[in-house]
């Protein structure tokens, strides 16, 4: 059984986001990505009939990047720091740290004079 192009990616981006080995053999397992679901090095490159010291022959690595996709990870949009800002904000706890905090400056501002 042959990886597809949406089973590879996901095995991709499990490296890249900080998962566990465990994780990615239960998503190998749950989605019968590589029978038994076991997910190792030496599998991966089995099912993908890679050599591991000389990588994908030339000849190859066009048939592969039609069929799997370039070799890029896409960057996914970040979120605004002001959105993060207001995000936070709507937390209770926060909420009464500013306005203690607000007390406090008023209190020290007029019992000092």
């Amino acid at each position: 059984k042959e990886l597809t192009r949406d089973q590879l990616s996901d095995i991709m981006k499990l490296t890249f986001d900080n998962t566990t080995a465990e994780d990615a053999k239960r998503y190998a397992q749950h989605n019968n990505i590589i029978p038994g679901g076991i997910l190792s090095g030496t599998a991966l490159l089995k099912d993908l009939k890679v050599n591991p010291d000389t990588g994908v022959p030339s000849d190859e690595v066009e048939l592969r990047e039609s069929k799997y996709g370039t070799n890029v990870i896409p960057v996914e949009d970040q979120t605004p720091l002001w959105e993060l800002m207001l995000e936070a904000l709507k937390d209770p706890t926060l909420i009464f740290l500013c306005f203690a905090a607000v007390v406090s400056l008023i209190i020290g501002v007029f019992v000092e004079q």
